[in-house]
């Protein structure tokens, strides 16, 4: 399998930003990339739209109490078939509440909810599942035991989520009861596994990687027994109109709360408070629709609130990938991040976050994708981040895309406007990140992206952090454009865009910006590195001896510094030192591919799909139509480069006349 790139897009501390690509299949078809839009603001309207087509789910005003199907709350009794009894028998009456009085329950094995059923835990109770993994296997099915769920992206067989439902209609978790998933308990098999998997280097999850991209056939893709893949606490699949309302979850073996292909989802007022360990995220939105997060309480290791859409080719559009958009997350008070990724090749799109609290953790948006990964983000909102005291990112979480090659970076995101406002950060501390790249100081904001296609239409407007900590450095841009300041203020200090460009003149290269009356001087960079300071406000241009040809583009620079020569923002643009090669057969090749995409590709009618040979094909050909179209644009694309993915294109074009 091709490395995975975890590429990067680090919007860290203060506020991770980001970044901006273009995927050439949005909806589900190719088609090129959409010039830039105007400068993105908050859109009120989008938001109010979102809103009015959320509504939550109502019952029928009949009660079944698990007391009354056997179940007792004692800690010590196995109640989960009484919790199964109670359900089935809401559902065939029709729907009501499943009332859980206090007290606590044991449950050996998943609860899973069916229609028009609304599992209410009343104060006071909590249900406590048991930690036998053997208990979360099914006794009937062609698969081990194992369910049908999407693990990090990649559609699998599995070990049955805790909470589990799929393809229901009009379900809900509500109360102000506890739900307890035990990875913390001693002698916890989800602890261990976690712990066995780090010392195998993650073995059993390289191998679901690696299904993302080679598309085997659903039967072959059964973990369960004999692999240490974590259940999810409370796991939705295909499901409609779900209400989580008021309960806490604690302690959850791996991902919290995953809507995946849902519509009409409300969670709110809810607690999650998981382990600090791993792999422990809050709230996941997966390939789902219509979606309202609000007034939750969380705290995890991992991210808080995320949003996702599947995994490199098991996730694009001709596989039966899905966009998650139309989201409202606003008013929640969480640990750290509000995450997009990594999985994401179906897209994520129309998302507004409002007035959102954040704690001390390592950072406040955060961006990440995989090379190979496609989707695009774009048309997020963000409106009102406040944090006392933000950390920089500690941890190498995320790695930078400046060592990414074709086929890995063949297919590159579409990451285009974003509108972040009204943010307010008391103080950036702690250590710097380690993984950001080469700058000395780092960075504790960073917008980082893959060659050739740039970040656009970023907006940052009443952006105020009163503080960073000695010996971190403000903003970074490498390959950005489009971007937009509007009274963003770092220590004091209005930041704006300085539009760096490079230039050849004669045997000299000219680093050229637009200069800031608020610069004490300037820095200029090369390849991340500092190599040269000016302490004239008013310099506007900077020579720099012709490199001599290489395969790899250069990256120059030029940061703004303060009095103390700490640099506030610095901007990067590449520039590539050889000829661009002939593409001309290329292009007639691209044509081709997409003449004959065009013929083949038909939406997918369910998902998963039934992988086989034809359809692992025809996403091939996709694959390689966008590494084609993504060398084409590319100012440093070589040669090889340009032969490569002609070879490549061609076999794919042939598998498929073959298929």
């Amino acid at each position: 399998m091709p490395t995975i790139s975890r590429v990067l897009l680090c919007v860290w501390a203060p506020l991770a930003f980001f970044c901006c690509l273009t995927q050439a299949c949005g909806d589900g078809g190719l088609r090129a990339t959409a010039p830039a839009s105007s400068t993105p603001r908050w859109n009120r309207a989008l938001y109010h739209h979102i809103l009015a087509k959320i509504h939550p789910p109502t019952f029928p005003d009949r009660q079944f109490s698990v007391t009354a199907y056997g179940a007792i709350a004692d800690g010590t009794t196995n109640c989960r078939f009484a919790f199964e009894r109670a359900i089935e028998a809401c559902h065939k009456a029709g729907g009501g509440t499943v009332q859980v009085a206090a007290g606590t329950y044991i449950c050996n094995g998943s609860i899973r909810l069916l229609s028009n059923v609304n599992l209410h835990v009343q104060a006071g109770a909590v249900v406590r599942f048991g930690l036998n993994p053997a208990d979360y296997l099914v006794p009937y099915g062609p698969h081990k035991g194992c369910v049908l769920v999407r693990y990090e992206g990649v559609w699998i067989y599995n070990y049955e989520p805790l909470i589990y439902a799929i393809r229901q209609r009009n379900i809900a978790i509500t109360g102000r009861g506890i739900f307890g998933g035990g990875r913390n308990r001693p002698h916890s098999p989800w602890l261990r596994w976690y712990k066995s998997q780090l010392k195998k280097k993650w073995a059993d999850r390289k191998l679901v990687r690696a299904m993302a991209n080679h598309l085997p056939a659903m039967r072959k893709r059964v973990m369960g027994p004999g692999y240490h893949l974590m259940p999810e606490f409370c796991d939705l699949e295909f499901c409609r109109n779900i209400l989580i309302s008021g309960v806490t979850f604690r302690h959850s073996p791996f991902w919290t709360i995953h809507p995946c292909f849902c519509s009409n989802v409300t969670i709110q007022h809810v607690l999650v408070h998981n382990n600090r360990l791993n792999m422990d995220d809050g709230i996941d939105l997966d390939s789902s629709q219509e979606v309202l997060v609000q007034k939750c309480h969380i705290r995890t290791d991992d991210d808080n609130i995320v949003i996702k859409s599947g995994k490199n080719a098991d996730g694009w559009a001709v596989n039966g990938g899905r966009p998650t958009e139309n989201v409202v997350i606003q008013n929640n008070w969480l640990s750290h991040n509000i995450g997009f990724g990594s999985e994401m090749s179906g897209g994520i799109r129309d998302v507004c976050a409002l007035n959102n609290t954040f704690g001390n953790g390592a950072n406040i948006i955060f961006m990440k994708w995989g090379g190979r990964r496609g989707g695009f983000i774009r048309h997020i909102y963000f409106r009102g981040i406040t944090a006392k005291n933000a950390r920089s990112m500690a941890d190498q979480a995320v790695n930078w895309a400046g060592k990414y090659k074709l086929p890995d970076a063949g297919f590159a995101p579409d990451i285009r406007d974003w509108s972040i406002s009204r943010v307010k950060i008391g103080r950036i501390s702690q250590s710097p990140p380690r993984g950001a790249g080469h700058f000395s100081p780092q960075p504790v904001a960073a917008m980082l992206n893959l060659q050739p296609v740039p970040m656009a239409n970023i907006r940052f407007s009443q952006v105020k952090i009163q503080h960073i900590q000695p010996g971190l450095i403000g903003f970074w841009f490498k390959n950005a454009a489009d971007l937009h300041f509007h009274n963003v203020r770092l220590n004091g200090h209005p930041i704006v865009n300085l539009h760096p460009s490079v230039h050849k003149v004669g045997g000299m290269l000219l680093l050229r910006w637009r200069p800031n009356s608020a610069a004490a001087g300037y820095a200029i960079y090369i390849n991340g590195r500092c190599v040269a300071l000016t302490h004239d406000r008013l310099e506007q241009t900077w020579q720099i001896r012709h490199p001599r040809p290489s395969a790899k583009p250069c990256y120059f620079g030029v940061g703004m510094i303060s009095k103390s020569d700490r640099p506030l923002l610095i901007q990067n643009v590449p520039y590539a030192f050889f000829l661009p090669p002939a593409t001309g057969v290329l292009r007639k090749r691209l044509a081709m591919a997409e003449q004959l995409f065009a013929k083949v590709w038909h939406a997918p009618a369910t998902v998963p799909a039934k992988y086989g040979p034809p359809q692992r094909s025809i996403s091939n050909l996709y694959y390689w139509i966008h590494a084609a179209r993504l060398v084409l644009d590319n100012r440093a694309a070589t040669n090889a480069m340009v032969n490569m993915t002609q070879d490549r294109l061609n076999l794919a074009i042939q598998q498929v006349n073959n298929r």
